[in-house]
């Protein structure tokens, strides 16, 4: 956990730094594929060092996944963008409120962890083995990885 904590602390002191410098959604994606590929690894070689590493790597989904989407309301509220049609974004008309926004980010981030929390001894318990974590993290980290090359970026 301080491996982690440590590396997301990092990250987030950079992670501005890279948003300007490749784009909001290298950056997303990247941080996600790189918790996707440290799952892996630490299940398939369950060694103490790859294990370290890969806790370094949730360190860097942690500061990816607690900023970027955070990044982006504030962005969309800026432009009073949420929508792209043909190419174009499209002012929105309607009133929306930011602190709304931002506590159904918040929500959903803590609804997935509680769903997580919920069914995962469900499933240790019928494989009878606490190693598919590991597999699961990396299948689910590589769907989000795919539905965040769905979002609107509007250039950021």
């Amino acid at each position: 956990m301080a491996l982690c904590s440590t590396t997301s602390s990092i990250y987030s002191v950079f992670i501005e730094g890279l948003i300007v410098r490749f784009g909001a959604r290298p950056v997303y994606v990247g941080g996600l594929l790189a918790h996707c590929c440290g799952m892996l690894a630490m299940g398939l070689m369950p060694h103490k060092l790859v294990v370290f590493g890969c806790c370094a790597l949730t360190g860097v989904m942690y500061a990816t996944i607690y900023s970027i989407p955070f990044l982006l309301i504030s962005h969309y509220h800026s432009k009073n963008c949420f929508t792209e049609v043909d190419g174009q974004y499209v002012e929105s008309i309607e009133p929306r409120g930011f602190g709304v926004d931002v506590s159904m980010m918040s929500s959903m981030l803590c609804l997935a962890q509680l769903i997580v929390s919920l069914a995962i001894g469900a499933v240790i318990d019928a494989v009878g083995s606490t190693i598919i974590i590991t597999f699961i993290s990396s299948a689910f980290m590589l769907c989000a990885a795919c539905s965040a090359m769905a979002i609107l970026y509007m250039g950021l």
